[in-house]
């Protein structure tokens, strides 16, 4: 079937989303007939539709409505999945938080707000893997996180050990080797890891990431 004639029947079925329709009634308009003469199943051409300034920023207006529906429909599914909220759905499978800290000292409050919340999702009996790469590998080799320093912030070595407590600490392998840093180098418990196992995480079930 041509393109036109899917385009005509399209419309003629009212398939254009009622949220366009909405946003400017000029949208939805039944193609005009056939040419005269023209073949049985020849395409009807959809009439042309008057310009309408407004129609994009209405489009963009509806999204927006639909997205922050959809958000509110997601948290009351995970609600009513994890009531109790132990770090686990009602159906068993275990959440588990990816994070990837990109920033170290060069960005200390970006840097600050990875571990916060790994260490509030361990807090909260969620499984976390928390990925060093960049300036933040320096963290995990002993003495670094201690001289870190955010004013109103938690000393981040307090928030690593509370990730290490439960969690597990991961450095990118290729930041490690640029830094001349061998598993030896580190916190004991935080191991070396590449794209693919960090790839693998975030692909399982249940599994959600953040990068910082």
């Amino acid at each position: 079937m041509a393109a036109q004639e899917l385009h005509g029947t399209f419309l003629s079925l009212g398939g254009v989303p009622r949220r366009f329709k909405e946003a400017s009634p000029a949208w939805h308009r039944e193609p005009e007939s056939a040419p005269a003469g023209a073949p049985a199943g020849v395409a009807r051409a959809p009439a042309p539709l008057p310009k309408d300034p407004s129609f994009p920023a209405r489009c963009r207006f509806a999204d927006a409505g639909l997205r922050q529906a959809s958000g509110r429909n997601r948290g009351v599914l995970d609600e009513a999945r994890n009531p109790v909220g132990d770090g686990r759905y009602a159906d068993g499978m275990e959440r588990v938080l990816v994070i990837k800290a990109t920033a170290g000292e060069d960005a200390p409050e970006r840097c600050n707000q990875a571990f916060t919340v790994a260490a509030a999702a361990v807090a909260s009996g969620v499984r976390v893997s928390l990925w060093l790469t960049g300036e933040a590998s320096w963290l995990a080799v002993p003495g670094r996180a201690e001289q870190f320093s955010l004013p109103h912030a938690t000393p981040l070595n307090e928030l690593l050990d509370v990730v290490l407590s439960s969690g597990q600490v991961t450095v990118c392998s290729q930041c490690a080797a640029r830094r001349s840093l061998t598993e030896e180098d580190l916190i004991e418990g935080v191991r070396i890891a590449g794209a693919p196992t960090f790839v693998e995480e975030v692909m399982a079930e249940g599994a959600q990431a953040l990068v910082y």
